[in-house]
C-alpha cells in the first residue's frame, strides 16, 4: 500500500491497524498516530520519502516515526529528499528500485486473516 501526503498518513495508520493485510507499505510526506502505535509494524517492510524541507508535512513526521521504528524493523528504508520540499512523489515513485523492492515483498499468510476474509 502507498499514499502520498494525507495518503501517506492513511498509509501509515490503516497498516497499524491492519498490520496482517499487506505485504509493505510505502508512505510518501505522511506521517501515524504515534511512533508508539507505528511499533506494530516492527515486522512489515516499509518505505517511507520524505523531503527534508517540506512545509507541508513537516520532516519530522516521517523521522519520527522512523527513528522509533528502525531499531526493531529491520526492512524499513529512508528515502530523504535533500532540499525538496512537499512534492516528491514523483521523484519516489521514479526511484528504479521501489518498485522492484515492493514488489519482491510477500504478506505473511495468517490463518486467523484468511479465514474472516472469506
Amino acid at each position: 500500500m502507498t499514499g502520498y501526503s494525507l495518503g501517506g498518513y492513511g498509509a501509515w495508520n490503516f497498516a497499524i491497524l491492519n498490520t496482517e493485510r499487506f505485504a509493505a507499505i510505502v508512505p510518501i510526506s505522511g506521517g501515524a498516530i504515534s511512533p508508539e502505535k507505528a511499533l506494530k509494524l516492527k515486522d512489515t517492510p516499509i518505505w517511507v520519502a520524505h523531503g527534508d524541507s517540506d512545509t507541508v508535512v513537516q520532516f519530522e513526521e516521517s523521522k519520527r516515526i522512523v527513528d522509533r521504528l528502525k531499531t526493531s524493523n529491520p526492512n524499513i528504508i529512508f528515502k530523504v529528499y535533500k532540499g525538496a520540499g512537499h512534492e516528491v512523489c514523483t521523484t519516489a515513485y521514479e526511484e528504479p528500485e521501489l518498485f522492484k523492492w515492493l514488489l519482491n515483498q510477500k504478506r505473511k499468510k495468517n490463518l486467523q486473516y484468511i479465514l474472516n476474509e472469506k
